[in-house]
């Protein structure tokens, strides 16, 4: 039988599903928080932007400036979202202004980050 202690696990925890870190300025970070890492209200708000972004990739749409500028958008509400503090999330947006490329780059770095692993196989 194993015994581990909470500070163990959380500590297991932070290093598996660490949070995307972005410097605002000299003084500034904002932490994007892993998706596993929110609160539930977060997290399903979260799932509602994902699904937005979902049914924009499957429409017929055309790909031009209008879909990117609707995803960029998209992203920026999730980034918004699962950053640990609203008014830097905020900020962020704010000093990104209308780069697109850089919106959906920190979006997608975010995504890689904090998708799930595989399952680990347990030694016992």
């Amino acid at each position: 039988m194993s015994t581990y202690s909470l500070d163990e696990l959380r500590s297991e925890i932070e290093r598996k599903y660490a949070p995307v870190s972005i410097e605002l300025n000299e003084y500034e970070k904002v932490v994007l928080r892993n998706l596993l890492r929110l609160p539930r209200r977060d997290r399903a708000d979260v799932f509602v932007l994902m699904d937005a972004l979902d049914a924009l990739d499957n429409s017929d749409a055309d790909r031009g400036a209008d879909y990117l500028q609707e995803a960029a958008d998209l992203a920026a509400q999730v980034l918004i979202l699962v950053a640990d503090s609203r008014h830097l999330g905020e900020k962020l947006i704010a000093l990104i202004g209308d780069d697109l490329a850089l919106t959906l780059r920190i979006f997608e770095d975010w995504m890689k980050a904090t998708q799930p692993g595989e399952a680990e196989s347990s030694l016992s």
